[in-house]
C-alpha cells in the first residue's frame, strides 16, 4: 500500500532516513556493549537516559520545536504512551545485551519488524501471506539454531528480554507512523526520552546498583551511544516515517547485522563463532526474503 502524495523522491529519502537510523541504532547498542562495564546497572541506564534527553532538548531547541513541545491532548497521550514503552523497553533491551554477544543482539533484533507486521495482523486485519510466513519461520530457525550453539542455560534469559523488548520496539513504531504526521521527529524523541527516563529513574532507584567505576574510555562511548542511537537514531526513523511506510522503514533496519558486524569486530574485537554466525545469517536471510515479499 502505498501512502497518498508519495513520489520517488519521497521513496528516496525515506530509504536515506532509514538506513541512517539502522547504522546509528547499531552504533548506539556496540557502544553500549563498550561502556557497559564501567558502570552498575542502575547507575548506566539512568546515565544513558540522562545523555539522550539532553541531545533530544538540544535537537528540538535548534530546530526551532520548542513551542511544539504542548501538543494537543489527544496527542500528547500517545507521545506519552511512547515514552512508557521505551523505557521499559530500554531496560529489558540493556538486560539482554548484558548477557549476549552484541552482535547476535543485533540479529534477534531482526524479529522487531516482524512482530510488527503481527501486530498489523492483529489490530489492523492485515493479512499475512504465506511467504511472510515462511520467512518468519526461517528466522526463527536461525535464532533457535544460535541459542543451541552455547545452551539455553546460557543465553536463555538474554534471549527472553530481547524477544519481549522487540514487542515493545514494534509497539512504539506503530505509535510513531501513526503521529508521524502530526508531530515533528524532534518532538516525539524528546517524550520519548523524557518519559522513559522517568522509567528508567523510578526502576534505577527501587534497584539501586547506581555504583561506577568507569574509566574516561566507558564515559565517552556511553554519551556517544547514547546520543547515536536513543536521540539520532530514532530521529532519523521517525524522519523516515514520514516519505514512507512504516514496513518499508522496518525492512531496512531488518539489515541492522550487517552495519553491527563491523563495528563490533573494531569497537570490541570481536567476532561470533561460525555457529552463532551461521544462525545469525539465516535470520537475515529470513529478513532478506521478507523485504523480498515486500518488494
Amino acid at each position: 500500500m502505498t501512502l497518498p502524495g508519495l513520489t520517488r523522491a519521497d521513496d528516496f529519502k525515506g530509504l536515506l532516513w532509514s538506513l541512517a537510523g539502522a547504522a546509528l541504532l547499531a552504533a548506539g547498542f556496540t557502544l553500549a556493549k563498550y561502556a557497559m562495564p564501567g558502570f552498575e546497572r542502575g547507575a548506566f541506564a539512568l546515565t544513558w537516559q540522562l545523555a539522550a534527553l539532553a541531545g533530544a532538548s538540544a535537537a528540538a531547541l535548534f530546530s526551532g520545536s520548542v513551542r511544539e513541545l504542548r501538543p494537543p491532548r489527544h496527542t500528547l497521550r500517545w507521545l506519552l504512551l511512547l515514552g512508557v514503552l521505551s523505557g521499559v523497553g530500554l531496560l529489558l533491551a540493556w538486560a539482554g545485551l548484558r548477557e549476549l554477544d552484541p552482535a547476535f543482539n543485533s540479529f534477534l533484533w531482526r524479529f522487531s519488524p516482524v512482530l510488527t507486521m503481527a501486530l498489523g495482523v492483529l489490530l489492523l486485519r492485515e493479512v499475512l501471506s504465506a511467504e511472510e510466513a515462511v520467512a518468519v519461520g526461517v528466522m526463527v530457525l536461525g535464532g533457535v539454531l544460535s541459542t543451541v550453539e552455547k545452551g539455553w542455560h546460557v543465553v536463555g534469559r538474554g534471549v527472553i528480554f530481547v524477544l519481549i523488548a522487540c514487542a515493545f520496539a514494534a509497539a512504539q513504531s506503530l505509535i510513531a507512523k501513526t503521529q508521524a504526521r502530526r508531530v515533528r521527529p524532534t518532538v516525539m524523541v524528546f517524550y520519548r526520552t523524557l518519559v522513559a527516563g522517568v522509567v528508567v529513574l523510578a526502576w534505577a532507584l527501587a534497584r539501586g546498583e547506581l555504583g561506577v567505576r568507569a574509566e574516561v574510555r566507558h564515559w565517552a562511548a556511553l554519551i556517544a551511544g547514547a546520543l547515536l542511537g536513543s536521540c539520532l537514531g530514532f530521529l532519523c526513523l521517525y524522519r523516515s516515517y514520514r516519505h514512507w511506510e512504516l514496513s518499508h522503514t522496518a525492512i531496512v533496519v531488518a539489515g541492522q547485522p550487517l552495519f553491527a558486524l563491523p563495528l563490533v569486530y573494531v569497537i570490541l574485537d570481536h567476532q561470533p563463532n561460525a555457529v552463532e554466525l551461521g544462525g545469525g545469517l539465516i535470520i537475515l536471510l529470513g529478513a532478506a526474503w521478507l523485504a523480498w515479499v515486500h518488494r
